[in-house]
């Protein structure tokens, strides 16, 4: 997480990180990842998000999160996965400066 947060912090460029972080919000470990990154979660659904679907079917352990100079224009959840972590899919778009 340390590692990832550092390249995230002196990264030039915009940033998208999908990332299967095995935490939840409250953690430690997520804060350190989002820093200033906007978790894209937010403002786009309702309820819990839970993404994770054998083990503990309530949690959101999958994240889509992005710089603030992106603008998150639809996010979505796709619930009838034949995995264990349901896929997020989301459409950016990077305004003229």
């Amino acid at each position: 997480a340390e590692m990832l947060r550092g390249f995230i912090d002196t990264c030039r460029y915009p940033v998208v990180l999908a990332a299967d972080l095995n935490t939840v919000p409250a953690q430690h470990t997520y804060r350190l990842v989002r820093g200033t990154l906007r978790d894209d979660f937010f403002g786009h659904t309702a309820g819990f998000g839970a993404t994770f679907n054998y083990l503990a079917p309530n949690i959101r352990i999958d994240y889509l999160m992005s710089s603030r100079s992106l603008r998150c224009l639809q996010w979505y959840h796709h619930k009838e996965g034949f995995f264990d972590h349901d896929p997020l899919l989301a459409d950016y778009n990077y305004p003229a400066q």
